[in-house]
């Protein structure tokens, strides 16, 4: 089903559909994807949830509706999926980090400040 939304912006008078915005840059966001793992996720959640939909002409925010949405969104679900897989893999990361595995028998110094002797 799609969504059909009438907004009037109060601020250049525009009427019609509203377009959808998100706060940052997306260029920045794949760049973070790429060389930076955990920062890329937060801020693509931070992108993700600051989404509005205002004015495509002058892109005001708060425009007035003029008809109510036909469908509801279900981008919390997608939200809450991310920030569960981004744990995941945190912890993955800090357990495999934080694995100790027993040393070579010929690192006597290693061992003894492991306790292993």
């Amino acid at each position: 089903m799609h969504e059909v939304i009438l907004v009037k912006c109060p601020n250049c008078g525009y009427e019609g559909s509203p377009k959808t915005f998100a706060p940052g840059s997306l260029l920045l966001e794949i760049f973070l994807w790429i060389f930076f793992l955990v920062p890329g996720v937060i801020y693509s959640i931070w992108r993700m949830e600051g989404k509005y939909r205002g004015c495509p002409q002058c892109q005001f925010r708060y425009v007035i509706r003029k008809q109510e949405e036909v469908t509801t969104k279900h981008s919390g679900i997608f939200t809450i999926l991310m920030v569960i897989i981004t744990l995941g893999i945190i912890a993955l990361i800090i357990f495999f980090a934080f694995s100790v595995t027993e040393p070579p028998p010929d690192k006597p110094i290693l061992n003894k400040l492991l306790n292993l002797e």
